[in-house]
């Protein structure tokens, strides 16, 4: 799976050696984060090589000071378009288990014309691929009382940059990365969106607290009024599904 060229800290930051990797890869500009904040913007730094090689230096002393209880630490070059501009990205939503819809981001537009529904084309299937491929990782790793659990919902952002110009869409040779895995607590962005974002999360996680709730009752975890849980979980699931993900034990 493509990603952003990365060098991984994993014992702590250091500004000499962030300095010394960076050339040695020959960015000359790159974007330093936090490992635990790596889908949120807090824990970063970035800007130009140059600049913190001179005036910038004492900020990337502090920021190793500020961040000396962390040990993980992602080191990244910025990835441009050929106009100099961040690259754009695609993002794909997952509710349980399932691709439902995709949302095309600008990656300096900000406005409402920098959001659109993800329309039909050579990057929409391109983007749609890549993170199908990518949520067979999540499914790999995600589970609940030592059991697989699907998640309630995801969002893979699909990085994109066109070979030439500023414009991706309809395009058949961007290049295409993984930027961001994000969890439930993230942007639906569903003014964008085809299909009712609230409705569809509201059912699946009704299905979602059946399933967390069923395996803690067979993960012979202490619940409250257990018989009365398995009670109510087999009427709701006789009424609503029946969900074959719900086998009381």
């Amino acid at each position: 799976i493509p990603i952003i060229p990365t060098v991984m800290y994993t014992n702590g930051f250091d500004a000499d050696q962030c300095l010394k990797d960076v050339k040695k890869q020959g960015w000359d500009k790159f974007f330093c984060k936090v490992g635990q904040f790596c889908f949120f913007g807090d824990g970063a730094i970035h800007g130009k090589t140059s600049d913190f090689e001179t005036h910038r230096k004492k900020d990337l002393e502090d920021y190793a000071k500020k961040n000396k209880n962390s040990n993980i630490f992602l080191l990244q070059p910025f990835m441009l378009k050929e106009n100099g501009h961040v690259f754009d990205e695609v993002r794909n939503f997952f509710i349980d288990g399932q691709w439902r819809y995709s949302v095309f981001t600008h990656g300096t537009d900000e406005s409402d014309g920098g959001y659109y529904q993800e329309p039909e084309g050579p990057r929409k299937d391109a983007c749609k691929a890549l993170a199908e491929r990518v949520y067979q990782e999540i499914l790999k790793t995600s589970t609940f009382e030592g059991k697989k659990q699907t998640p309630l919902l995801n969002r893979i952002d699909i990085g994109v940059i066109p070979k030439k110009g500023h414009d991706s869409l309809h395009k058949t040779d961007n290049q295409y990365f993984l930027n961001e895995i994000e969890m439930i607590c993230t942007t639906w962005l569903d003014r964008y969106s085809p299909i009712s974002v609230a409705d569809n999360v509201a059912t699946a996680a009704f299905k979602h607290s059946l399933e967390l709730l069923t395996k803690m009752l067979n993960g012979r975890r202490k619940v409250p009024d257990a018989a009365k849980a398995r009670k109510v979980i087999k009427q709701l699931n006789d009424r609503l599904g029946p969900y074959q993900s719900i086998k009381l034990k």
